[in-house]
């Protein structure tokens, strides 16, 4: 029998020997680098969003719909806006990464 608590891991760091196909699964550092990961993230939340909005304006005025999506919906935009500001400063405000760097540690 399988202990749960010991055999079934969510994260795992993996060596240089194991072979693991990167396309077959999301992955830190799936969405690219620099100014463009910031972008797919920001799309990401924005598309999430706009989804949850649609199912709200398809609720017919249900209370127990409208009232569970409210919060999600403006935390989904937020955090579009966040990463979409983080993009602009990225793309357009550093020209080099040590200049993203200063500004991140600042």
């Amino acid at each position: 029998m399988i202990d749960a608590w010991t055999e079934d891991i969510l994260f795992k760091d993996l060596t240089h020997e194991e072979n693991v196909d990167y396309n077959s699964f999301s992955h830190f550092g799936w969405e690219g680098k620099d100014a463009f990961a910031l972008f797919k993230f920001a799309d990401a939340y924005f598309m999430g969003a706009n989804f949850l909005v649609d199912k709200f304006n398809a609720s017919g005025g249900h209370n127990d719909i409208l009232d569970g999506l409210g919060l999600p919906i403006c935390f989904l935009y937020r955090h579009f806006t966040e990463l979409h500001l983080k993009f602009l400063i990225r793309k357009f405000g550093c020209s080099t990464d040590s200049d993203y760097k200063e500004l991140v540690e600042k």
